[in-house]
């Protein structure tokens, strides 16, 4: 086996773990010596491929987080609008699977190890939200004299909305809530486009 493959189950190993044991303990109270005896492995290993626990938990938040930026639709497709929604139902459900990693990645963003992460996903939804604005412009005339504004206010509500979701414990069925932060979307447009 090549080393990179080794690394790279040996990570996914201790990263499995790690979400085993998130379940039942807060980050914070969890040990390498602990996270290691879970992973099967040693100490000695652990700190070959992770420097703390906060870096596990700053690779889980951004290997469970999704690629919503690479899943823009082509602004000219006559289903773009139901493309965007389908985009949004695949972040709701990766939410859904590991909610304790969504509020974690709020709580911890300033520990070494998650703020980078943390960084990126949030450049991830602002490349999202920007690279949706040439469709949103050809069926929302008029939005180009707030068009610097739309792609970090949409990221913003939807922050909020997945926020209230979240907290309120995840009643609402990722397709719900992605018609649903749709429709805010495109009430927020269609006020922009008649200013």
């Amino acid at each position: 086996m090549a080393a990179t493959a080794q690394a790279a189950r040996i990570e996914a190993l201790i990263r499995e773990s790690f979400l085993r044991l998130l379940k039942t303990r807060d980050v914070e109270s969890i040990t390498v010596s602990e996270l290691a005896r879970e992973a099967g492995i040693n100490r000695s290993t652990f700190y070959r491929h992770y420097d703390s626990i906060f870096a596990v938990l700053g690779d889980c938040i951004a290997l469970n987080a999704g690629n919503a930026d690479k899943k823009v639709p082509d602004p000219d497709d006559p289903e773009f609008m139901e493309k965007v929604r389908l985009v949004l139902e695949d972040s709701f459900r990766d939410i859904a699977t590991h909610p304790e990693l969504y509020g974690m990645a709020g709580r911890y963003q300033s520990k070494v190890g998650v703020a980078r992460h943390v960084a990126i996903l949030q450049e991830r939804a602002n490349a999202f939200y920007e690279g949706l604005m040439p469709g949103l412009e050809a069926r929302y005339p008029g939005l180009s004299a707030a068009r610097k504004y739309i792609p970090s206010v949409l990221a913003h509500v939807g922050g909020g909305i997945t926020d209230l979701w979240v907290m309120s414990g995840m009643k609402e069925s990722p397709e719900e809530m992605s018609r649903m932060e749709l429709r805010i979307f495109c009430g927020l447009l269609e006020g922009f486009a008649a200013c």
